[in-house]
């Protein structure tokens, strides 16, 4: 089942017009001209005069044409002017739930003839498991939990209620930690620990997270993992932590709460990064980052510091 298309343009249909007054009521936010209708949410390109166009950047009013009324936060409003503004704080965070409204319902929970669950696997309420997926005995499953097709998840794995584990992901196989002996020997590690996933984590499709050594690999509370990401052994991701696709986080990092982790990032092993810091894309982490620091580059460094000096090596080219 597809999302309802607004049917003069590219858009999602509302079920029925509703006033800005209305949407201010149910998703928070205030108007100035509570009257004004819309039938649709679309993207500025595509807007028609029956449209709500969210604007999150001043930069996308350029391909603003037509459009009912926009969704601001309080600092564009002034930006937008022309428009009947739906002005919101937490912009962004308003189109998310009105959009959730919108989408279509997932199918009750099911479980695929065609995954394969051993014995001695705990199910709890409304799990569902796609096809080709595998779960292996030991592993515990919350309430509400999504596998979507062909995951892996080992026995070694305890997942919290409300976790989605994306295509194709792997959960729980065996770090890569390896012992050197006499004659440079090396034998692996076992990796004992498991994983524990908490309530609300999402991890995306060809996500890999390994099996700590002597304690769990942790992903604690609401954090989000894109495609390809990689967690390594008895690394530890913090609340709320938001990480882009093909990152890469080496044994025992730890990263804190309300992180924001750009596309392929490399964190090296047993580097802790504070809460609420902020890791531009490419960056590469080779030290202890202090809680909300700003930092890109490799070495990862302050980003106005970066900056300076990528402007200097610029010039020296000139």
């Amino acid at each position: 089942m597809t999302p309802p298309r607004d049917p003069h343009g590219i858009g999602v249909s509302f079920p029925c017009a509703r006033s800005l007054a209305q949407l201010a009521c149910d998703f928070g936010g205030d108007t100035t001209q509570p009257h004004v209708l819309v039938d649709n949410v679309a993207a500025p390109k595509y807007a028609n005069h029956r449209s709500l166009v969210p604007i999150f950047r001043a930069s996308a009013l350029k391909n603003l044409r037509d459009a009912a009324a926009v969704l601001v936060s309080p600092e564009l409003v002034d930006k937008a002017h022309g428009y009947a503004p739906w002005r919101h704080p937490f912009a962004q965070f308003a189109l998310a739930h009105l959009l959730t409204t919108l989408a279509p319902q997932r199918h009750p929970p099911t479980r695929s003839p065609h995954a394969i669950i051993e014995n001695g696997v705990a199910l709890g309420k409304d799990v569902t498991i796609g096809h080709g997926a595998v779960i292996l005995a030991g592993a515990v499953l919350g309430d509400a939990c999504i596998i979507e097709p062909r995951a892996v998840i080992y026995g070694s794995v305890r997942l919290g209620q409300r976790v989605l584990i994306g295509a194709g992901a792997v959960i729980g196989r065996p770090g890569f930690g390896w012992a050197s002996g006499p004659d440079r020997q090396r034998i692996r590690m076992p990796q004992l620990g498991g994983v524990e996933i908490e309530d609300d984590v999402e991890v995306g499709p060809l996500a890999t997270v390994d099996a700590g050594t002597l304690k769990p690999t942790r992903l604690r509370k609401g954090c989000k993992l894109d495609a390809h990401v990689h967690v390594g052994h008895n690394v530890e991701v913090g609340q709320y932590t938001l990480v882009a696709a093909q990152s890469g986080f080496a044994g025992s990092a730890t990263i804190g709460n309300h992180v924001l982790i750009g596309g392929q990032v490399g964190v090296a092993d047993h580097v802790t990064v504070g809460d609420c810091t902020k890791i531009a894309g490419k960056s590469g982490v080779i030290g202890p980052i202090p809680a909300q620091s700003v930092v890109a580059g490799y070495p990862a460094v302050s980003r106005l510091r970066w900056l300076r000096a990528v402007a200097t090596l610029m010039r020296g080219r000139s």
